[in-house]
């Protein structure tokens, strides 16, 4: 494991930079600090992605990728300041709308717990948390050492990835991260947590050994095939959760109903999962583009077609 990368340098820089604007500036100048923030990350990058280009026209979204990736870049900043802020204290923020919380609820009646399934947007981990919590309804989340800032550096998983990853915490039952020689134990602790009618939170992302894939946006998404796996075989509902920024600078977590399965076998069951999951995710992508890290943050997670 290296020791540190420029990277890791570069995030502390920003980290230390945004620190007194997350404690001192008012949220509501947030969006355009943000945004400036955003095209100014953008310019310095200078280059344009006319595959991308070409993809969003065809679907219909009214911007190019560079205002694409300068909204991408807003919206990173904004999560890094509210994650910042997370650090003067413990708050219930109103601004954070939960929808769909009955379908959860419903799941849990049945006694075999729930597997959240959150997609990988901007605001997911801590918001969707964060919301949770004050419902009464905290999750164990399975995570690992990356988590954060990505980084596999010794001093980003000791220093830098946990700036993100505490503020998470304090609004979870649990976590439970994946480890080197101790993956296996986490997932069996999550398991438990479904025996106990308890709520679990997994990523949606391509990290895993066994992964499937479903068409979305005119490209191939990926996803590591543990989520609905640990559902099916410990016949637990698997929920998708979105967690997006409106206009109206409220925050919207939404739980979808739970995923259904029509084959027995257990891999098409898998795969049935995945491909209602990618149409979930389509719609959001369409009316929130700029939320998604797989246009830039997570660059296997989506292919587009050649």
């Amino acid at each position: 494991m290296p020791l540190i990368r420029l990277r890791d340098l570069l995030d502390f820089f920003t980290i230390a930079t945004l620190l007194p604007f997350a404690w001192f500036l008012p949220q509501t100048s947030w969006p355009k600090f943000c945004n400036t923030l955003g095209r100014l990350h953008v310019a310095l990058l200078k280059h344009r992605n006319s595959r991308l280009d070409k993809l969003l026209l065809s679907q219909g979204l009214d911007l190019d990728s560079k205002e694409l990736e300068v909204r991408f870049r807003t919206e990173n900043y904004y999560e890094l300041l509210y994650t910042l802020r997370e650090y003067k204290g413990v708050s219930q923020d109103t601004n954070i709308i939960l929808t769909g919380e009955h379908h959860l609820k419903e799941a849990l009646e049945q006694g075999s717990g729930a597997v959240l399934w959150l997609a990988s947007l901007v605001h997911s981990e801590l918001i969707i948390h964060k919301c949770l919590y004050w419902a009464d309804l905290p999750a164990h989340f399975l995570s690992s050492r990356e988590h954060g800032f990505q980084s596999p550096t010794k001093f980003g998983q000791s220093f830098l990835n946990p700036i993100k990853s505490r503020m998470e915490t304090r609004y979870l039952s649990e976590r439970h991260v994946m480890s080197e020689g101790k993956v296996g134990e986490a997932i069996r602790a999550m398991i438990d947590q479904l025996h106990d009618n308890g709520i679990i939170s997994i990523m949606a992302v391509n990290t895993g050994r066994r992964v499937g894939k479903t068409e979305l946006l005119g490209g191939s998404l990926c996803l590591a095939k543990g989520a609905p796996n640990i559902a099916i075989t410990n016949h637990a509902p698997l929920l998708p959760l979105f967690a997006v920024r409106k206009n109206n600078g409220n925050f919207e977590v939404n739980i979808k109903p739970p995923l259904k399965i029509i084959s027995s076998d257990v891999e098409k069951a898998e795969q049935e999962m995945i491909d209602q999951f990618g149409n979930y995710l389509e719609d959001y992508l369409k009316e929130y583009p700029e939320h998604w890290r797989g246009w830039f943050g997570q660059g296997t997670l989506w292919h587009p077609k050649a």
